[in-house]
């Protein structure tokens, strides 16, 4: 009799093993997929998203008109000679913006005139970003403009929260006044382009947004006087 129900205990044993293997493979797995889905959230709700917009504000129609002295071919004038750009930047999530780098390529023949300012706009408010509170780096040769704003919550008090967007403006001046017309911009004006790019941070080491990139393109037009 006993050996009888010993084999009845293994033989049960046997046949009960595999499923209960099974069940915690499963409520193990069932962890796992849970576990690595709330990582997988807690990534994409931590990472900014913005949406980047340029305009010309002293040239709605985005032309330049330049006189050039039709004897000489020097350039006399532009209209307008500087040019003010507007780049908005809108926090477009969830997630609060607390540091901006814009990397700015200024178009040919222009350069940047030393001349820009910073505003965050909340509802109908505008808070005004003082310069010692971001860096700017330009160099000339290469007519890169890097700005650089490494805490928002300490220059205006709080972070660029949703649909909250950060301005700024600055002036070109076109560098051709007072020179000879390019002989390959008689017959073809040029047209240019300041293509801005723009990454939004929680912090200056913080989680960071996809790149996002605006180009403001405006072409010229030429009259001989």
């Amino acid at each position: 009799m006993r050996t009888r129900k010993e084999k009845s205990k293994r033989t049960l044993l046997i046949l009960t093993l595999p499923l209960f293997l099974l069940t915690i493979a499963t409520i193990g797995y069932g962890t796992y997929y849970d576990q690595i889905n709330a990582e997988i959230t807690l990534v994409t709700v931590k990472k900014p998203t913005i949406t980047v917009n340029s305009q010309l504000i002293n040239a709605p129609t985005n032309e330049v008109n330049l006189t050039v002295n039709n004897e000489t071919k020097i350039i006399q004038d532009a209209d307008p000679t500087d040019l003010e750009i507007l780049i908005s930047i809108t926090n477009n999530g969830t997630t609060p913006i607390n540091a901006l780098t814009i990397n700015e390529t200024l178009p040919n023949d222009w350069n940047w005139t030393q001349q820009l300012s910073i505003t965050m706009i909340k509802e109908n408010t505008s808070i005004y970003i003082p310069e010692t509170k971001y860096t700017i780096n330009y160099d000339p040769n290469t007519q890169n403009l890097l700005i650089t704003i490494p805490d928002i919550k300490t220059a205006i008090g709080q972070k660029q929260n949703q649909n909250d967007t950060l301005t700024i403006v600055f002036t070109i001046k076109y560098n051709l006044i007072g020179e000879q017309l390019p002989p390959e911009y008689e017959n073809n004006p040029p047209s240019y382009a300041n293509t801005a790019t723009i990454t939004a941070m929680t912090g200056i080491e913080g989680w960071k947004s996809d790149l996002s990139c605006t180009t403001l393109s405006f072409t010229t037009h030429i009259y001989l006087v």
